[in-house]
């Protein structure tokens, strides 16, 4: 079985801090996020996903990163490409 790599609009909170992201996500699983442009910021796709998808706070992605990390099935800091079926849709680093 190979893992598949997704991304989303979302709302990401930190603390008192309320940002606009483009989650990247693992078989489901939450490990990493870009702020995403200005440009995209008005967009009305982008806001429309935003608004049904989840919010993600700080404290959930810490738990659903380090979950990756203990299974070492992070794929930011694993070398899993071979068991990637879209390893082009990483975040770039």
């Amino acid at each position: 079985m190979k893992y598949k790599i997704t991304s989303t609009y979302n709302w990401y909170y930190a603390g008192d801090t309320r940002m606009m992201i483009k989650m990247y996500s693992i078989n489901g699983v939450a490990f990493s996020f870009d702020e995403i442009s200005p440009l995209l910021k008005d967009d009305p796709y982008v806001i429309t996903e935003m608004t049904n998808n989840r919010i993600f706070t700080q404290e959930e992605l810490y738990k659903t990163s380090s979950y990756l990390i203990e299974e070492e099935a992070h794929p930011l800091l694993f070398d899993m490409n071979e068991h990637i079926e879209n390893p082009q849709d990483l975040p770039i680093t």
